[in-house]
């Protein structure tokens, strides 16, 4: 049709896969200023491309050496043929790597994922007026399997709470920021006694993530009578720490175990300091 080939004279601005680098195809990107729910605007961009190619596979493209995630497609036609494909577009915080509770502690998993992140509102402590961020991170509609991860740029930590599909075409995932590279500790586990030898065979020392009860949420665990100020959230490989009871050594400090949730790969212990 001839409107068809008439579009794709004015895209100009060539696209690469974000993943691989592969040169894809030319679209037009530009910017218009949408309306939030308090009456501010914000500016916002969107990318359109003929009908006749396709987004790759994990829907992130490169332009002019900056990485967009990209919404689902929506086809504009005429005269009912297919004219244009329209995306909208959220700009790439860095690739993230998208972990379980055991890869996040063992240092294994190798899934990585482009992220967009937005601020959204802090989490109150409770014993004092500090508030914690909370984001809500963005991701191609082909990224699954996304809610209850950890995802870290290498510094700071978040973990999923939920995830959902946002009227604009992308995954998004309600998020806290539960620590940096500041919040990996050293633990170590109690020793076992050998009846036979009648000693003592001291314990290993793995590593831990130590967090804010208040900044890992779960709704099991916040309103706990036994939830109480200085508490800790202590974060465990199920690998290396078969069965979470008893009490650890953190710091030159004892903690008792008061409470474990199971993270699939993983603990999340509850632990309070007593000397």
């Amino acid at each position: 049709m001839r409107i068809r080939r008439i579009s794709k004279r004015f895209d100009k601005d060539q696209l690469y896969d974000a993943y691989t680098g592969a040169k894809l195809f030319k679209g037009q990107f530009a910017t218009f200023e949408g309306r939030q729910v308090d009456g501010t605007f914000n500016r916002r961009r969107t990318v359109s491309y003929s009908p006749d190619y396709m987004l790759p596979s994990r829907r992130c493209v490169t332009v002019y050496g900056e990485v967009w995630i990209m919404s689902e497609p929506m086809i504009d036609g005429f005269q009912g043929e297919p004219v244009r494909v329209t995306c909208s577009a959220r700009k790439s915080n860095g690739l993230f790597r998208v972990l379980t509770a055991g890869e996040l502690l063992e240092k294994s998993g190798t899934r990585e994922a482009h992220v967009f992140l937005r601020y959204l509102k802090g989490t109150a402590e409770p014993g004092s007026s500090s508030l914690q961020p909370y984001y809500e991170a963005s991701l191609s509609l082909t990224e699954a399997n996304l809610a209850g991860k950890f995802y870290t740029d290498g510094n700071i930590i978040l973990h999923g709470r939920m995830e959902a599909n946002a009227a604009e075409g992308f995954n998004v995932v309600e998020c806290d920021l539960i620590g940096t590279s500041d919040a990996w500790v050293k633990v170590k586990l109690p020793g076992v006694f050998d009846p036979v030898e009648l000693t003592e065979v001291p314990g290993a020392e793995i590593d831990g993530l130590l967090v804010e009860r208040y900044s890992f949420f779960t709704k099991y665990d916040q309103a706990q009578e036994n939830n109480y100020h200085g508490d800790k959230t202590l974060i465990v490989s199920k690998s290396e720490m078969a069965v979470p009871e008893g009490s650890l050594t953190l710091q030159g400090s004892t903690l008792p175990i008061l409470g474990v949730e199971d993270l699939g790969d993983g603990w999340a212990l509850h632990v309070r300091k007593v000397s």
